[in-house]
């Protein structure tokens, strides 16, 4: 009677301590996969600017974070949207190792990205941050709204 009881503690036990271990490996393999860089993409409150010609302009606020433990160079690209550019900055900028870095974005288009005349048009543009000494290392994927105006906005 006494054996059934110790029999039955000791498969408690190992099974305790067999899930224990799994949450240590998994933390341990997630640990591992540290991002170097961290990006967060805000869009400012006005929805877009219209300049001369049909030229739409977003506004956004990037945050950089360089989580890395030395100083790098970044810049960005548009991956998935030629009909989008990129009108500012136009030169890569610098963050030292730990430190954040906010920077003004403005999206352009030049060309149309719908042609809807009662509503705005909203398009997914993927937006890829890098470091340059360490592209394939150091890169994240992030995703932000373009808004482009609707027809009867263009013709004011």
């Amino acid at each position: 009677r006494h054996e059934g009881k110790t029999n039955y503690f000791r498969g408690k036990i190992l099974a305790y301590f067999a899930v224990l271990m799994i949450v240590l490996v998994t933390l341990f393999v997630m640990g591992s996969k540290k991002e170097h860089m961290l990006l967060n993409i805000n869009k400012s409150t006005r929805p877009y600017k219209i300049l001369d010609k049909g030229l739409v302009q977003n506004d956004y606020i990037f945050m950089f974070s360089n989580t890395d433990g030395k100083r790098h160079e970044y810049f960005f690209e548009i991956v998935d949207n030629d009909k989008i550019k990129i009108r500012r900055p136009n030169e890569s900028f610098s963050i030292g190792a730990g430190k954040k870095k906010k920077t003004v974005v403005i999206l352009e288009a030049k060309e149309t990205l719908g042609d809807n005349s009662q509503k705005d048009v909203y398009t997914l543009v993927t937006i890829r941050a890098y470091a340059l000494d360490e592209k394939e290392k150091i890169v994240v994927d992030r995703q932000a709204v373009f808004v482009y105006p609707h027809e009867d906005m263009l013709k004011k």
